[in-house]
């Protein structure tokens, strides 16, 4: 388990969606009484992406600089958010060379009908058709090895649902086996990703079964993020959350 008290994943404003600086994370972190932040800036290289060519490397590590200079003592990581899209790989992978960061974090955003955000991705597409497709990226991207984290693994149930009412989140493991026993493979660290608390839904990403299926097949690599892009969502429902994902490490290790 990476170290519980750092957030590992968090944007500032190098991300096209975030309203925070790193300054202002750091601080709010620190009251919090997390050790440290990760910011794992979005990359995204598909024109469709509203962040596309948004994020520069140089004003990125000028950032992490100054925010270091204000917060000393305090961790300060870098990392990455990869959208993975097999489309771009060879952009991608040409990003992330002489790029020396803590942790990328890779996550699967784009299906060629769309962002897993926008119902119109879900609207022409059978459960079997989308789960598919991202299976296929997902399993592209890790056989890669170019993450060292997988990002908030069922994402896609948070609209998904409401398109596949067959679509139960205690089945998603079932559907996905295949992307989570390349994971262990791979060494990846599977994310538990707090946002899901505050965005309507009882668990984390991924859903507690799925995590204690996880850990059952042999997974020992998690992380905690909170995918934060204001000064609220920074550590949220951390304590909590790492209690519960302690007693199950324990329970299996």
């Amino acid at each position: 388990m990476l170290p519980p008290d750092i957030d590992w994943h968090v944007h500032s404003t190098s991300s096209v969606d975030s309203t925070m600086t790193m300054i202002e994370a750091c601080a709010v972190a620190k009251q919090r009484g997390l050790s440290g932040l990760c910011f794992t800036e979005h990359i995204d290289l598909d024109p469709r992406d509203l962040g596309y060519n948004f994020f520069t490397w140089d004003r990125y590590v000028k950032t992490i600089d100054a925010a270091r200079r204000v917060h000393p003592g305090f961790e300060i990581k870098t990392g990455f958010e990869l959208n993975w899209q097999r489309a771009f790989t060879p952009a991608l992978l040409e990003f992330l060379e002489g790029k020396n960061v803590d942790l990328v974090l890779g996550s699967v955003h784009w299906l060629e009908t769309g962002h897993i955000c926008e119902p119109s991705t879900f609207k022409p597409l059978i459960f079997a058709d989308f789960i598919d497709e991202w299976i296929e990226e997902a399993l592209d991207l890790l056989r890669r090895d170019v993450c060292q984290g997988f990002a908030h693994f069922d994402y896609f149930y948070w609209h998904g649902h409401a398109f596949y009412p067959e679509l139960k989140r205690e089945d998603i493991f079932d559907h996905v086996e295949p992307v989570v026993d390349a994971l262990i493979k791979h060494d990846v660290s599977l994310e538990v990703n707090t946002s899901a608390l505050r965005k309507g839904l009882a668990e984390p990403f991924p859903s507690w079964d799925f995590i204690e299926r996880y850990v059952k097949a042999g997974g020992r690599k998690v992380h905690l993020g909170s995918d934060s892009h204001a000064p609220g969502h920074v550590g949220h429902e951390f304590a909590a959350t790492r209690r519960k994902l302690e007693v199950l490490l324990n329970r299996y290790g």
